[in-house]
């Protein structure tokens, strides 16, 4: 799952017509991190990953909820994002 992660940012800076899905996709994968993984990223990931939270930041509550759907009940925009810093960005 780190990895899929890391190659969705990815593949979020590098297709710009799809960049949307590529954020939600991290998004919706985020809520199966325990919070103790740690991923030491190289610079080019580390720099795709902190593109795509600059937009995952940026979304409002109800577009998170829409995006999110009822598949996820109870996970919270703000726990999520700094769910996703605390594993790949804080090593």
């Amino acid at each position: 799952m780190l990895g899929n992660i890391c190659l969705k940012a990815r593949a979020h800076r590098e297709r710009s017509q799809r960049n949307a899905k590529h954020r939600n996709d991290i998004l919706r994968m985020a809520p199966s991190l325990k919070g103790n993984e740690k991923l030491a990223l190289g610079k080019t990931p580390k720099n795709d990953l902190e593109q795509a939270m600059v937009h995952l930041r940026s979304m409002d509550t109800k577009q998170f909820k829409n995006m999110m759907g009822t598949n996820f009940p109870g996970v919270r925009h703000k726990n999520l994002i700094e769910l996703i810093e605390r594993v790949f960005l804080s090593v």
